[in-house]
């Protein structure tokens, strides 16, 4: 194909070629890596004490000296109020097993009997979360205290032990997702464009017309469209675009499709049937063919073919699909 430079150059629509595809894949490697660099982190992370939380999503730690029974319960998880050995009043998210398993440090809370004390700290670790404006509402209101109140004994953050801690392994796998998925969609379209080259190829070289080709497509007699996106030659249509070689005589039938939302035009289309009962979309114009581009193009295919069928309706589809069996193409 080297032979061909102007076709080939005409033909490849993608400025993207197998080094930025290497390039991407190389990414996704690194990404993939930092994501489990970032779970091995993850995996070693020691939790900082909860009353040091500064922010939302700070893996942290509560030693339990004794928890209220829940204050409030959404769907199957408790908030429940944690006093850790400093004294320190906290409001914590835990699910039900961990709340049945919390049963003695509850008791001494609601009874106030030396004897219920627990032997031991009950460590709690999860995710700090910025307590919403209901939450803050709901802990204040089965108190009975004001909001502020709330705010100034327990602070703005409660410790979510329903949550797993991630770390950055998520954000480096998301990322590799996204890339992985980039790459996927431009290997697709280059492998999609190759092959629509390489049949663009065989089509000409069946003929014995690939210099015929390589000649007209550089002429200056050539007819130009849609900024040189579509081009006319003494015996052959090229579109860039959708990546279309066609001679005159294989044309068989053309017309201009409009395509109409609530009454409006939004794109007006050149179709060609090609003999393989395969038709093309050879030029779309958004809105409007503003310059009348379709009409030419049109006039330029009938004053070559004579034989093509003009016009879009069920007696041309018909003189279509008759002249398609003529060439023994099913």
């Amino acid at each position: 194909m080297n032979e061909y430079p102007k076709l080939n150059k005409f033909l490849k629509r993608s400025k993207v070629g197998v080094g930025t595809c290497v390039v991407l894949t190389i990414i996704i490697a690194v990404l993939l890596v930092l994501a489990v660099m970032a779970k091995i982190d993850t995996d070693n992370a020691s939790p900082m004490n909860f009353s040091k939380v500064e922010s939302s999503g700070e893996y942290a730690t509560i030693d339990v000296y004794v928890v209220s029974s829940w204050l409030m319960k959404y769907d199957d998880d408790y908030y429940i109020m944690a006093i850790d050995e400093n004294f320190n009043y906290d409001v914590v998210i835990v699910d039900e097993d961990t709340y049945d398993e919390l049963e003695d440090y509850r008791t001494y809370f609601e009874t106030g009997n030396d004897e219920d004390i627990p032997l031991s700290m009950y460590t709690l670790t999860g995710v700090s979360q910025k307590m919403t404006t209901d939450e803050l509402e709901s802990v204040a209101d089965v108190l009975d205290v004001e909001t502020d109140e709330i705010e100034e004994n327990f602070g703005l953050y409660l410790l979510d032990t329903t949550r797993t801690y991630s770390g950055y392994f998520g954000m480096w796998i998301a990322f590799a997702f996204m890339v992985g998925a980039f790459l996927f969609v431009i290997v697709s379209a280059l492998l999609h464009e190759s092959a629509m080259r390489k049949n663009n190829i065989e089509y000409l070289k069946s003929y014995g017309l690939l210099a015929k080709a390589e000649a007209e497509i550089g002429s200056a007699n050539a007819r130009t469209f849609q900024k040189g996106n579509i081009i006319f030659t003494e015996n052959f249509i090229f579109s860039k675009q959708n990546q279309i070689v066609l001679m005159y005589k294989d044309a068989l039938w053309c017309y201009k499709f409009v395509q109409k939302t609530n009454f409006i035009t939004t794109i007006e289309s050149l179709v060609v049937g090609g003999p393989n009962k395969v038709k093309y979309t050879l030029a779309s114009y958004p809105r409007k063919d503003k310059n009348g581009e379709i009409e030419q193009m049109l006039t330029i295919i009938r004053s070559k073919n004579e034989k093509v069928i003009l016009g879009f309706g069920n007696d041309e589809r018909l003189m279509y699909e008759q002249e398609c069996q003529k060439r023994n193409f099913v």
